[in-house]
């Protein structure tokens, strides 16, 4: 279960997992994803959860569910609970609120979870980065940017943005 802020990466090293599946000849149908922070959403109940998941659990082999965010739906953890008891499934689940980040978790998911902290990019991480997308410069330019914007990915990928949308983009963290 990988933990982090918000924004850090969680969303998209689970796409990396579901590519290395399908690299692996899982089947689609076997690999199902749900972000839990869209609107389609917002009233769900853990008891509608619970259906709408159990209706893709696939009768040929394990089921891989990708579940993101999951800290939107009060009652959550009964529902993970209960599919990895009662079917073949494999469980994947990012969370961004303090308690998905707590100690507390391990009480609710009773000793059947690993998890594993995200953390924003290092500063050679960050260059790292950077080179994938455009030339590195002076190092101690590069060092203020990455201070400026921290070492969150989309703040690289919108650096060279209009300043609308940096700020934008900073008043997303709130740094304040």
């Amino acid at each position: 279960m990988p933990t982090g802020v918000r924004r850090c990466g969680k969303s998209t090293i689970l796409k990396m997992i579901m590519s290395k599946l399908r690299e692996c000849g899982i089947p689609e149908s076997r690999i199902v994803s749900y972000c839990f922070d869209s609107m389609e959403f917002e009233d769900m109940t853990a008891k509608q959860m619970y259906s709408e998941l159990k209706s893709r659990v696939s009768p040929e082999g394990k089921t891989y569910f990708f579940l993101d965010e999951m800290q939107e739906i009060k009652g959550w953890e009964k529902v993970v609970n209960s599919l990895s008891s009662d079917y073949d499934v494999d469980l994947y689940i990012t969370g961004s609120n303090s308690r998905m980040m707590s100690s507390e978790i391990s009480t609710y998911l009773t000793g059947r979870y690993v998890s594993f902290r995200i953390y924003t990019l290092s500063f050679a991480e960050y260059l790292t980065f950077k080179e994938q997308y455009d030339a590195v410069g002076d190092p101690r330019q590069e060092l203020a940017n990455y201070i400026r914007l921290g070492g969150f990915p989309s703040a690289k990928l919108h650096a060279g943005r209009s300043l609308y949308h940096r700020q934008r983009h900073l008043q997303f963290y709130d740094f304040r």
